[in-house]
């Protein structure tokens, strides 16, 4: 799959990270998220090891869900706004650099 560059204005990363979540509806959706997250992985078995999150974003998901977690984000400054992270890469998620069954499991919450 051709994938195009983003072409975001200076800062945009950080935004995100910063207010995405915290403001108008985006507040609703995090909580709204993060509870269908937490409703699922109660009702699964959950293997011990590292995760996968990709793409990650700002990797606002990934650390309180997941807690050791590798974060894959096409676009660079999102993988470097997400500093709460020491595994990080930037990848897409048609390519990633990594072998098969090298993750416990993925947390995959592509935008739609």
């Amino acid at each position: 799959m051709q994938e195009s560059p983003y072409n975001r204005e200076p800062g945009y990363a950080e935004r995100y990270r910063d207010r995405r979540f915290q403001t108008g509806t985006g507040s609703r959706t995090d909580v709204r998220e993060r509870k269908a997250i937490a409703r699922l992985l109660r009702n699964a078995t959950i293997p011990n090891g590292l995760w996968l999150d990709a793409p990650c974003g700002a990797g606002r998901l990934s650390l309180e869900v997941l807690g050791k977690a590798v974060l894959v984000d096409r676009d660079p400054n999102m993988v470097v706004a997400a500093d709460n992270h020491t595994l990080r890469a930037c990848a897409s998620v048609h390519a990633l650099p990594f072998g098969d069954d090298s993750f416990a499991g993925v947390l995959c919450s592509p935008k739609t």
